[in-house]
């Protein structure tokens, strides 16, 4: 633990109690390191209950330093005075279900979340005096410059080829958050709500201590191998797994695969490697179905005239190779 932290669990061990909750209902008690339910309990804390767990937990769903508008929100809503972060923000996010609050408090989750609440920090151009309440853009993951401006839009710097690769997700078929191109900004919108929660694989990784192999994502996803050939294909490099996961409905436990998102680093594989990753793995799996899916998406991009054209290139490569 960082020295933040530690200061951070000083502060934490003093009553009330901090507990984690799931919309209105209480998973784990934060202060005692005690479950209370394991439903929709994150895997990390399930296995390994203890407040460095929680910790590494609630890291992963922050927003990183090199995200500028979240640092100016930080340090416009905490003065630079880090200790009361989780009890102030409640933890609240626009891409899960989570949040903290004290044991004694009468707060109910539709009172302050932002899925059902305005919250701090949308409008930029002039900021209003921070009380209390939620900031989701702090606790999004990432380390592109990018806010909430309400519960549905994500606004994002502007980049074409992000957007490119949503029009090209459309072409094939496959699943993916909606986007949209403005002078200024790239816009994606929230495929998340009140009712279903973005669960990254991120998450699986935390608990387990393994990555995913392409193999485990064509085993576990839906549409994982549609992921791997539209990465190959619009060449990109950022497919961690923070970026892929699964939507889960948090009244009924049904789990599926998100749509695809976040693609700004598409283009930035100037040696062709995750091309010729694909085409390892149809070799080496020796699938019909694999290579039929290959040829099914490049021989469309190919074909089709609106296909991007550095995409089309890609494609062609690609169709080579297998």
């Amino acid at each position: 633990m960082g020295k933040f932290d530690k200061i951070l669990f000083k502060s934490t061990t003093a009553t009330p109690n901090l507990i984690l909750y799931v919309k209105n209902t209480p998973l784990y008690n934060i202060t005692t390191n005690t479950i209370i339910s394991t439903n929709h309990l994150p895997q990390v804390l399930q296995t390994n209950p203890c407040y460095e767990a929680f910790i590494n937990w609630r890291n992963i769903r922050k927003s990183n330093k090199k995200n500028k508008t979240a640092t100016l929100l930080l340090r416009h809503a905490l003065k630079n005075n880090h200790k009361n972060f989780d009890i102030k923000t409640y933890l609240l996010s626009l891409s899960d279900l989570y949040w903290i609050k004290e044991e004694t408090s009468h707060i109910k989750f539709e009172d302050i979340s932002p899925y059902y609440q305005l919250f701090w920090g949308s409008t930029l151009d002039n900021l209003p005096k921070y009380r209390t309440g939620s900031i989701p853009t702090i606790i999004t993951n990432g380390v592109l410059d990018k806010h909430w401006i309400d519960k549905t839009i994500l606004l994002k710097p502007y980049n074409q080829n992000e957007y490119e690769s949503y029009k090209l997700c459309k072409q094939l078929n496959v699943p993916v958050a909606p986007y949209l191109l403005t002078e200024k900004y790239t816009q994606t919108t929230n495929f998340t709500n009140a009712f279903n929660y973005l669960e990254p694989a991120s998450s699986h990784v935390l608990y387990s201590g393994c990555g995913y192999s392409m193999y485990d994502i064509i085993n576990e996803f839906d549409f994982g191998l549609e992921m791997l050939i539209i990465d190959a294909i619009i060449g990109n490099t950022d497919r961690h797994s923070g970026n892929f996961g699964y939507l889960v409905n948090v009244d009924t436990n049904a789990k599926s695969q998100a749509p695809l998102y976040d693609f700004d680093k598409a283009l930035n594989d100037p040696a062709n490697l995750l091309l010729k990753n694909i085409a390892k793995l149809n070799k080496e799996l020796s699938s019909p179905a694999i290579r039929d899916m290959i040829i099914n998406f490049t021989d469309t991009l190919i074909e089709d005239p609106k296909t991007y054209i550095p995409f089309r290139y890609r494609a062609i490569e690609l169709r080579k190779l297998v």
